[in-house]
Order: C-alpha cells, then structure tokens, then sequence
C-alpha cells in the first residue's frame, strides 16, 4: 500500500486521483495518461511510479477497478454492479 511522503499515512496523490474521479465520472485511461494528465497542471509533473503505487493503493481499497490486458491496463472509478432479475437480492437472517 502506498504511503505518503512524510510516512502519515495519507496520501495526496490517492485523494488528487478520486477528485479527478468524482469530478470525471465516466473517465479511464492508462498508467501514463493518468500521471500527465489528470493530476492538475500546476504541479510539478509527479512521477509515474508514484501513480502507480497511488492506483495499486485505490485499487485494494475497491475505490477503482482495473480493466483490460496486463501489458496495458486501463484505470477507471469502480463501476457497481446493477441488481439484475437472477439477484435473490438481501438475504434475510434465520
């Protein structure tokens, strides 16, 4: 899991990445589009590493989902799953 770069705990570029998100619904890109462009442009560019390890950290948290082959992954907002007519729906307690 990433951590910060003072070791808080809490991580800047995670929170950058879910505004960006929250703001651009609907958004998807790869590792390399995500660190040029989605994290605002008056910063110093951040290194794809960090985004990396920024995206594994979303990603564990069930915050966004990876799609699509290893050798070039996309990274989007998880999507939840519709309740679809085979869902029993919530079960109730014996």
């Amino acid at each position: 899991m990433a951590v910060s770069q003072d070791g808080s705990g809490h991580d800047p570029v995670c929170d950058e990445l879910l505004g960006y998100l929250r703001e651009h619904p609907n958004a998807m890109d790869t590792l390399k589009g995500i660190a040029e462009w989605w994290l605002p442009r008056h910063r110093v560019r951040v290194e794809v590493e960090r985004v990396a390890q920024a995206l594994q950290t979303l990603e564990a948290r069930g915050l966004i989902e990876r799609i699509g082959g290893e050798d070039r992954p996309l990274y989007r907002l998880r999507q939840q799953p519709a309740a679809g007519p085979d869902d029993p729906g919530p079960r109730e307690k014996p």
